[in-house]
């Protein structure tokens, strides 16, 4: 996630108005915000116009199981690469394995990782 709020306002505006139209009015509160003049502009008012943008463009793009699966296994890929990549562990320990599925819990997803 970026990590400058302000940048990613700006970002995720200008990604709303390529979709949208230029002259597409942002949702909610964005769009309040938007209206503020900067000595107005809170950081609390800042993250829910931050996440208003982000939910309408989550409702626009939902993602996929196979879309969060690919994401998955591409990471597994390059976590095995990285601990394989120094030659300090044996190959022979460090493996992929399918796991089932699951629903983020908080916005996160779990990551399990073991050496045998």
């Amino acid at each position: 996630m970026l990590a400058d709020p302000e940048r990613r306002f700006e970002l995720l505006a200008k990604q709303h108005r390529a979709e949208a139209g230029e002259k597409a009015p942002l949702p909610g509160e964005a769009a309040t915000f938007e209206a503020l003049k900067k000595k107005e502009r809170t950081p609390e008012n800042l993250a829910a116009a931050n996440k208003v943008i982000e939910d309408a463009f989550l409702q626009q793009h939902p993602v996929t199981t196979e879309q969060l699966e690919a994401l998955g296994k591409a990471r597994g890929q390059s976590i095995q690469e990285a601990l394989l990549g120094g030659g300090q562990v044996d190959p022979g320990r460090v493996f992929l394995i399918h796991a089932d599925s699951q629903p983020p819990g908080e916005g996160k997803i779990k990551l399990e990782l073991s050496l045998k």
